[in-house]
């Protein structure tokens, strides 16, 4: 179930999911340096929590390809309408948040 104008939450993880991280795995080490410490304390199952603040468009696919974990994330609702943006969050299956309104979908 949806609110007007704002774009469905999705039910099961989306086909695309495992072939978009699998692509930004390849891509993103040859084109920038990345150090990831602490990978040793991620818990291998059960409940995670990963939260964090970002900089920049690129932390959060950093985030997302150096987890060993598949990770369900939150995005604004608003970067739903963006072109490129929009439509990469849309085919990792992303669920979708209006800042300042309470949504209990």
């Amino acid at each position: 179930m949806t609110t007007a104008g704002s774009p469905p939450m999705p039910l099961i993880p989306p086909a695309t999911r495992a072939p978009l991280v699998a692509v930004a795995r390849a891509i993103f080490p040859a084109l920038i340096h990345l150090e990831v410490q602490g990978l040793e304390n991620v818990p291998p199952t059960g409940p995670l929590i990963v939260a964090f603040n970002h900089l920049s468009h690129l932390d959060p696919p950093l985030v997302v390809v150096t987890t060993p974990r598949e990770l369900e994330c939150i995005a604004l609702a608003d970067l739903a309408h963006v072109p490129v943006t929009g439509r990469l969050l849309k085919s990792y299956g992303v669920i979708w948040v209006r800042r300042d309104e309470m949504d209990r979908n």
